[in-house]
Parts: C-alpha cells; sequence; structure tokens
C-alpha cells in the first residue's frame, strides 16, 4: 500500500514538473526597452500605465505571477507528499524486515543444533543486509526528492517563468504601442468626420439656395456616415486593446475602462548611429532562450557527436541575421519618418494654395477637398512614421536587453 502511495505521489509530481516545464518553454515568445532591474517609482494601484510600469505590474498582478504563486505552493506540496510517502514507505519496511528478522532470531535462540544455528545467522545477516540496502535505496529517493524540491523552489524563485514574463512584458508594451498607433487613426478619423460634416452642412444650404444638387448632398452624406463607420470601428478596437491590456495585469472586465496610458519612450533620430552591432548581438545572445537552450543540449541526446555544436552555431547566425535587419529596419524608419516630414510640408504648401484659390473661387470643389484632404492624412503619416521609428527602436533595445527576437523568419 504505501508503495503505491509512492507512486500516485511520483506521478503527481511528474505532472507538475512537466506543467512548470511547459509554462517556461510556453513563455518564451516573441518586448521594451527596460534594463534587468525592476522599475521602481511608479504607483501602481492608480489607473494610468506608465510604459516602463509594465514590468512591475506584469511581476505582481498578471496572469503568470498568480501561476507563479500558485506553482510555488503546488510543487512545494507535491514534494512534501512525495516525501512523507517515503516515510512512510521507510517506517512500513523497516518494520517488515525487523519483524522477520526477530522471528528468526527467536529460531535461532531455540535451537541447540550447531548447523541450524549456523544457518539461520547466515539468514539474519542476509536479512539484515537486505533491510540496510532497501533503507538505502529509499533514503537515496528521499534525497533525489529533496533535491528536485530544492532545485524546483530555487528554480521559481529564481524565475522558472522569467521568460514568459518578459515576453509578457513586451507583449503589453507593444499592445501599447497599438493603441498608440490607433489613437492617431482616432485622430485622423475625426477630422475626417469634422470636415465631411462641415461639406454637407455646407452643401445642403448651397441646395437650398439652388448652387447644389441633390445628388451632391446624398454624396457628402455618403462620405459623412462612412467616416463615422470606420471611426466608430477604431473606437472598437481601442477598446478591445485596452481590455486585453488590463485584464492581462490586473484589472477586470469592468474596471479597465477606466485604464489610461501613459507616454510612449521616445528615442534620438541618430540611434542607429550609436549602436556597436557586434556588442549588442553579444548581449542580445546572452539573453535569448533559444540560445541558452542551445547551449544546455546533451550531447547524449544526439546520435551526431556535433549535433549540440551545429544548433549552438545555427541559433548563433538566426540572431545574427535578426539582429541586423533590426538595426536595419530602425535606419529603414528613420528614413520614412524624416519623408514624410517632407511629404507634410508640400501638402501644407498645397492646401493653402488651394485655401487662397478657394476663397477666389478659382478651384473646384472635388480639387479643394482632396487637397485638404490630403494634407490631414500626410500630417497623420508623419505621427505615423513617428511612432513607427520609436517602436523599431524599442524592438531592438528589446533584443538586446531581453533577448527577445523573432528567430529564423
Amino acid at each position: 500500500m504505501a508503495k503505491i502511495k509512492v507512486e500516485r505521489k511520483r506521478r503527481m509530481l511528474q505532472i507538475a514538473a512537466g506543467a512548470l516545464a511547459f509554462l517556461t518553454l510556453a513563455g518564451t515568445v516573441a518586448s521594451a526597452a527596460l534594463a534587468e532591474e525592476r522599475v521602481s517609482g511608479y504607483n501602481l494601484e492608480d489607473n494610468v500605465i506608465e510604459f516602463n510600469e509594465v514590468q512591475d505590474l506584469v511581476g505582481k498582478y498578471s496572469i503568470l505571477a498568480k501561476m507563479e504563486d500558485s506553482l510555488v505552493q503546488n510543487m512545494t506540496s507535491g514534494f512534501d507528499d512525495v516525501n512523507a510517502a517515503y516515510r512512510d514507505t521507510y517506517r512500513d519496511t523497516k518494520d517488515q524486515f525487523d519483524s522477520a528478522i526477530d522471528d528468526l532470531k527467536d529460531q535461532r535462540d531455540n535451537v541447540t543444533d550447531t548447523d541450524v544455528k549456523k544457518m539461520l545467522d547466515e539468514q539474519i545477516h542476509e536479512m539484515k543486509r537486505a533491510r540496510d540496502t532497501a533503507l538505502n535505496d529509499i533514503e537515496d529517493e528521499q534525497d533525489k526528492v529533496s533535491d528536485q524540491k530544492d532545485a524546483a523552489v530555487r528554480a521559481i524563485a529564481n524565475g522558472s517563468i522569467y521568460n514568459g514574463k518578459k515576453s509578457m512584458t513586451y507583449g503589453m508594451q507593444t499592445a501599447i504601442f497599438s493603441y498608440k498607433n490607433l489613437e492617431l487613426t482616432q485622430k485622423l478619423l475625426n477630422q475626417q468626420v469634422q470636415w465631411y460634416q462641415t461639406q454637407y452642412d455646407k452643401l445642403v444650404k448651397q441646395q437650398a439656395l439652388g448652387a447644389a444638387t441633390a445628388l451632391d448632398v446624398q454624396g457628402a452624406k455618403l462620405n459623412l456616415t462612412g467616416a463615422q463607420n470606420n471611426l466608430d470601428q477604431v473606437n472598437q478596437g481601442l477598446d478591445a486593446i485596452r481590455r486585453t491590456v488590463g485584464v492581462n495585469l490586473g484589472w477586470n472586465a469592468h474596471t479597465y475602462q477606466n485604464i489610461t496610458f501613459g507616454d510612449l519612450p521616445v528615442y534620438d533620430l541618430g540611434y542607429a548611429d550609436t549602436r556597436n552591432l557586434e556588442a549588442d548581438i553579444k548581449s542580445a545572445m546572452q539573453q535569448n532562450y533559444a540560445y541558452g537552450q542551445a547551449l544546455r543540449i546533451k550531447d547524449k541526446n544526439f546520435t551526431r557527436w556535433d549535433k549540440k555544436e551545429i544548433t549552438i552555431a545555427s541559433t548563433e547566425q538566426e540572431i545574427r541575421i535578426s539582429m541586423t535587419n533590426l538595426l536595419a529596419t530602425v535606419r529603414q524608419k528613420q528614413t520614412e519618418y524624416q519623408n514624410a516630414e517632407t511629404s507634410k510640408e508640400l501638402a501644407r504648401l498645397k492646401k493653402e494654395r488651394a485655401d487662397r484659390m478657394d476663397a477666389a473661387g478659382l478651384v473646384g470643389r472635388s480639387d479643394y477637398e482632396a487637397l485638404q484632404l490630403d494634407y490631414i492624412n500626410k500630417a497623420n503619416a508623419v505621427e505615423t512614421a513617428r511612432m513607427a521609428y520609436h517602436q523599431a527602436v524599442f524592438n531592438y533595445e528589446s533584443a538586446v536587453n531581453l533577448g527577445i527576437m523573432t528567430l529564423g523568419a
């Protein structure tokens, strides 16, 4: 019975250990330019989520934080249960052997035949040796379980799901970038709605004076309705992102609506020129989970002796390619940002010229509207390009400091 209890506890322990391994692996998904130290100085209890506050929120309130706390409790309980079962087995085994040995001793003490006494002495000796071996085996298993428990507790204490937390931090910060990007679209659509509303009101008045047709008014109404529908969709998207971030960081399905997001990180426009790519690649390798896994490969797991070396070299090459691409993206986004600024200035000049021509009655309505909307779009494109540049730098920083990047793409 004690043996069955031990086996049952061992299976429970294996399941728990498997869950720990799964969480650790699942946490490594393709995160913010944060240092390894925890960020301090933020109020985690208010409804403002600052960008660099996300790491602390993940560590304290996230689903992963709750999983980690539960995991510590469950893993410790599992190891303790197994050791308790081993203690029962040890006691039962010792009692059974000792009882058998006592019986043999009684037989030996009650016989006078020398040969029989000698035979019984030998049996007693063998029984004691078997008992000691069995008890030592049980103690060895207890020691293994204790070592496993200590290792599991150390792993959890040192961040056994550390990669999962890094990835969640990155994911939530990326979601904030998406939210801010969508806010730019919301701003653009609000401007378009206002513009279309003004044009619609103007055409209604002109129709009353016979200066516009019903078809003109209908077209303006369709433009206004389309812009309003687009704005509604964007508002729904903003709410969905806020809900996702909020629920993941400790808010519930109702309180997330109170959340606001702080400012995004801002990087110098010449950031790429300040980087040492080789040094950054080394830093990224030290932090990257896949590279760490490659270093921990056991040669005995493969039929080819050089499999470990091949995997390490392949992962290193993938990191090198990814880092090179990330830095190239920073440069690309820098150029796009600068080009957007130029396009905005050209659109502004065209808009101002169209304003003067419209005042003089020298430009058609459709051409005037097109130039006005083009300027609104170009102004929004600058903000979008600026944010894309900062996010590209953020992605590069995340690779350098956290090892988070997409490999093999």
